[in-house]
């Protein structure tokens, strides 16, 4: 088992399968649709990527669909709508549609429509949204004209929507990132990753540049904790930062590959995970992963086709056209028994059993050295040995 486990920096990761995939009928879905993953393990939604060319299959009429975690059907629903700028499950496990045109519409899992509303009016006025970030409970959209409106509702907008202060940049950011409130649902902030290179903070009132150097950033990823910010600058410099701790610096590392990843989420609050397609030397598109960050330290996974991020609290979801992969720390209970040499009690007691099952007399041997330690240890691996 631990043949599978990866050194990264000090720790031991691993990337099991845990599905086969049972969408593997279309080997471009990820490729070719928007696709967005529920956290702990939840459904998948995809709908047609009108930015992607494809070849009409089937009919004409695009489909929103809704899938388990192991790629299996549960819904599908007629999708006539345009403009879609990104997609993303509410904490309440609604799926999220985001319009260029300020507009927001929510579907359940069974692809029934919700709620919807549009956030702003005048969004629609400044040219409609070219960008946004959603998190677990409201959204933030930036206009043509570079105005940024927050809405921390994913049901309704009036009284929950705020037009934050003038960015007074020149062009267009690289990204935004929205920091929810720890205290209060509407004691939100916003990162702003500028083209010129300075990184702003946003609140309805005021706009500070942070002081981070080398950029400009062109990703941000906040993690499920909401503790931990990673940014990646277009010069490959990647940077964590504690939130609650006024933004400051707790890792720098650097990777070669400068392009805008296609995405960029955590694995947990342990390492960063980069997903990257790039052209190869034989005029073919390759898929890469990289999982790392801490100590400037990566691991490199390859793939044939397109995959798809989610980030877990305990790791990350790859789910690909063939497989869904989990990559994740390998938890210390595990490694203190399946490591290579360990001589920890689990890994002599684990080793018992096999040897139990096998007739070897050596069993009772093993058994000894797990229960050395004192009374009160030897009485709990005595209960533990008691299936041998």
């Amino acid at each position: 088992m631990s043949s599978d486990w990866q050194k990264l920096a000090d720790l031991w990761y691993r990337k099991p399968e845990i599905y086969p995939a049972q969408w593997s009928d279309d080997p471009d879905r990820l490729h070719l649709c928007v696709v967005a993953g529920a956290p702990f393990g939840g459904p998948v939604a995809t709908v047609r990527d009108e930015h992607v060319f494809q070849a009409v299959k089937g009919s004409l009429q695009p489909q929103l669909q809704t899938w388990t975690a192991a790629g299996r059907l549960i819904q599908s629903m007629a999708w006539a709508h345009t403009g879609l700028l990104t997609m993303g499950w509410s904490a309440e496990e609604s799926l999220v549609c985001v319009f260029e045109s300020g507009l927001i519409r929510t579907f359940t899992v069974m692809c029934e429509p919700l709620h919807v509303f549009t956030v702003d009016e005048r969004i629609k006025a400044e040219g409609g949204a070219i960008m946004a970030s959603l998190w677990p409970q409201g959204v933030a959209l930036l206009t043509r004209k570079l105005s940024l409106f927050v809405n921390t509702s994913l049901t309704r907008s009036e009284d929950a929507c705020a037009r934050f202060a003038d960015l007074k940049t020149l062009s267009a950011p690289l990204c935004i990132c929205a920091l929810p409130g720890t205290e209060s649902p509407e004691d939100v902030q916003v990162i702003v990753g500028t083209a010129e290179g300075p990184v702003l903070m946003v609140d309805r009132h005021s706009v500070r540049d942070i002081g981070l150097t080398d950029g400009p950033f062109m990703a941000f990823a906040l993690s499920s904790s909401g503790r931990l910010l990673a940014c990646l600058s277009t010069k490959g410099v990647f940077k964590v930062l504690a939130v609650s701790d006024e933004l400051k610096i707790l890792d720098v590392a650097h990777i070669e590959r400068i392009k805008k990843p296609k995405q960029m989420v955590w694995c947990g609050d342990d390492c960063i995970a980069l997903y990257l397609i790039a052209p190869s030397s034989n005029n073919s598109v390759q898929h890469v992963l990289f999982v790392g960050g801490p100590q400037n330290d990566w691991i490199p996974y390859q793939y044939d086709t397109a995959v798809h991020l989610v980030s877990e609290c305990d790791g990350c979801r790859v789910m690909g056209t063939q497989k869904i992969e989990f990559v994740q720390r390998v938890p210390q209970s595990v490694e203190a028994i399946f490591s290579i040499g360990s001589f920890d009690p689990p890994a002599m007691l684990c080793y018992a059993l096999e040897r139990y099952e096998k007739g070897d007399v050596c069993a009772q041997d093993c058994l000894a050295r797990a229960g050395r330690g004192g009374v009160g240890r030897k009485q709990r691996w005595f209960r533990c040995s008691q299936t041998l």
